[in-house]
C-alpha cells in the first residue's frame, strides 16, 4: 500500500486531511481530551459540547472575519437540508411582504389586521 503522501487524490469529494489532522481526530474519537469518552459519546447538552461549539464559533469568526452583527448557526442536514432551508427562507419572506401589505391596507394595528384578513 502506498504511503499517503504519495497518493493523488483527484475524486469529487471531500477533499484528503493532512495525517495529524485525521490521528488527532481519531484519538478525539476514541477518548476526547483525556474525558475517557468518545466525541460521539458526549451529550449534546453537556458543558463539553457547549464548548467544542463555543471554540467552533470562535475559530470560524476569526478564519472568516465574520463580523459582529452575523450570527454562526450549526444545523444538520447537510446539502438536503439546505434545499430545505432555501424554500423555507422563501416562503418566510413571501408571507412577511403579504403582512406587511395587510397593515398598510388595513391599518397599523396588527391585531386589527389578524381579524381582518380572512383565514385560509
Amino acid at each position: 500500500m502506498p504511503a499517503r503522501e504519495e497518493v493523488a487524490y483527484f475524486g469529487a469529494g471531500p477533499a484528503p486531511l493532512p495525517t495529524s489532522v485525521l490521528t488527532k481526530g481519531a484519538q478525539a474519537f476514541v477518548n476526547y481530551e483525556d474525558t475517557g469518552l468518545s466525541l460521539a459519546e458526549i451529550s449534546h447538552r453537556s458543558a463539553i459540547a457547549n464548548q467544542i461549539l463555543a471554540d467552533t464559533k470562535a475559530a470560524l469568526t476569526s478564519l472568516l472575519s465574520i463580523p459582529d452583527n452575523y450570527e454562526t448557526l450549526f444545523m444538520h442536514g447537510g446539502g438536503t437540508g439546505e434545499f430545505s432551508a432555501v424554500v423555507f427562507n422563501m416562503v418566510a419572506c413571501w408571507a412577511e411582504k403579504r403582512r406587511q401589505a395587510a397593515v398598510k391596507e388595513f391599518g397599523a394595528d396588527e391585531d386589527k389586521v389578524l381579524e381582518t384578513v380572512p383565514g385560509p
